[in-house]
């Protein structure tokens, strides 16, 4: 069995045992997020204050973490869209999650690692 295929089952396992993770677990690391804040000041900061992303809730209450990463990354930085690469992208929603007082996690977010199943759930902070 290929290491591929030995991760898939052990992610299909994880699911259908309920195991999905939550924005709780920690699903992003440290550095990650102070990179993300590095690529904040740089791409973002020129539109949008930190406070712009300190209120999730209003519009991003039961999606999915990989679909605010879908959004972020095939729409900005508005004056250059998708011209960050994926690790620069996925460090500026860490960055977001730290934000929003979401704990870091010892492992770097990566796009296989569940994020559409990891779902914004506000009030349960």
């Amino acid at each position: 069995m290929s290491g591929k295929e030995l991760s898939f089952l052990l992610l299909l396992s994880g699911t259908l045992r309920g195991e999905i993770p939550d924005l709780n677990d920690g699903i992003y690391s440290k550095a990650q997020a102070e990179g993300g804040a590095e690529l904040y000041a740089t791409y973002c900061a020129h539109c949008h204050l930190p406070g712009f992303y300190a209120n999730l809730e209003t519009t991003w209450d039961g999606m999915s973490v990989l679909d605010f990463y879908y959004k972020i990354s095939g729409s900005m930085p508005a004056d250059r869209p998708r011209t960050l690469t994926q690790s620069q992208y996925l460090k500026i929603v860490a960055w977001i999650l730290a934000v929003n007082g979401f704990p870091s996690g010892n492992n770097s977010m990566l796009l296989n690692n569940k994020l559409g199943l990891i779902k914004f759930k506000f009030g349960s902070i």
